[in-house]
């Protein structure tokens, strides 16, 4: 203890001060301190109360530390077999579409129909496998697929006016009577026609592809051009062709590469998007403006055959050597938006379980 007159530090059992000699009174606060108290300058506390530090000790003593959750996502061979299965779906609307097409009075026919009906099957096959945001639209979904798809429809008119010119020089039928309900026809069949194909091929195809190869640049392009490649070989029939006839081979395998070019265009534009309706209205106009001479003013039938025998077969050589050049720049303009999409972009279908 301390005397209060001079300072001195006393024994504890010490009555008078051995430096002064003055009575040495405990105060109460000293009675009250622990034996081995050393009464000196406070330790420093940063702020925090010997109390709050107690208390803090015993909550932090009684928490368990939470362990992250792990979570396993679907493996992406499941994801594209799923996208596989989903086709079956598919096929079931079109069985449905032909059957509507077989009640009396039905103004469109089984082509038209069984487009249509496919269609809404491709489109319910997203909503299944969790690919929902594929069919979500906003204000930059049909400007960027015009911005970047201009060239296909200024090719497509090109061709489209010489294909009629050519009529009228032929001296053949250009207008023929119930030109206007075939030009309905062909509307829908068209608006059939881009909403299927983008959701089957940009959509259940290359979005589940997306799942293996969307991790990096070089797996992204492989399966951008993989989906193409099916893209251009399912307008195909490949069953059909005559092997025996180089010009049926060569006019297989142009088309492939003129539509497969094309659908690489359409997946890099899905892909930018998050949406297929850009590229469903891109495809759908592209094909109407197609279409126009040979099924609208002249009747055609709406189920075309890309392997032409005979006579056309070599202008239709030439007429895929066309396209194929005239599709070099829009290969050009999607593996731009590709290679400057940022990633990794695992697709709409990845999913952690």
């Amino acid at each position: 203890m301390y005397c209060k007159k001079c300072g001195a530090k006393n024994p504890r059992e010490a009555k008078y001060c051995t430096s002064c000699g003055s009575p040495v009174e405990e105060s109460v606060s000293q009675l009250l301190q622990p034996s081995g108290y050393h009464e000196g300058p406070p330790a420093p506390c940063d702020g925090i109360l010997p109390s709050q530090v107690a208390v803090t000790h015993n909550v932090e003593a009684h928490i368990t530390p939470t362990e992250p959750v792990r979570r396993r996502r679907r493996p992406a061979g499941v994801t594209i077999l799923l996208a596989m299965l989903c086709f079956g779906i598919v096929f079931i609307f079109e069985i449905i579409g032909y059957l509507v097409s077989m009640i009396p009075g039905m103004p469109l026919n089984s082509d038209v129909l069984v487009m249509l009906f496919g269609a809404v099957g491709a489109c319910i096959s997203l909503v299944i496998l969790g690919g929902r945001k594929l069919l979500g639209i906003n204000r930059n979904t049909i400007g960027l697929a015009l911005r970047k798809g201009w060239w296909v429809l200024a090719t497509s008119l090109g061709l489209t006016i010489f294909a009629v010119v050519e009529t009228i020089l032929t001296n053949e039928t250009v207008i023929e009577d119930g030109w206007s309900l075939r030009l309905l026809k062909i509307v829908v069949y068209c608006i059939g026609i881009g909403v299927f194909e983008e959701a089957s091929f940009r959509g259940l195809i290359f979005g589940s592809l997306l799942d293996v190869g969307g991790r990096g640049r070089k797996g992204l392009f492989f399966v951008a051009i993989l989906a193409a490649i099916l893209f251009g070989m399912a307008h195909i029939d490949w069953f059909g062709i005559n092997y025996a006839d180089p010009l049926s081979i060569l006019q297989a395998v142009l088309k492939t590469i003129q539509t497969g070019l094309f659908g690489f265009f359409l997946n890099a534009l899905v892909l930018r998007s998050g949406s297929i309706w850009g590229a469903a209205l891109l495809h759908g106009l592209s094909d109407f403006i197609i279409m126009i001479p040979s099924m609208v003013l002249c009747s055609g039938p709406t189920d075309v055959s890309y392997v032409s025998t005979g006579d056309e077969a070599i202008a239709t050589v030439i007429l895929y050597l066309v396209f194929i050049v005239c599709y070099i720049p829009l290969a050009i303009i999607g593996e731009r938006m590709l290679s400057q999409h940022p990633l990794p972009d695992l697709g709409p279908f990845h999913k952690e379980r």
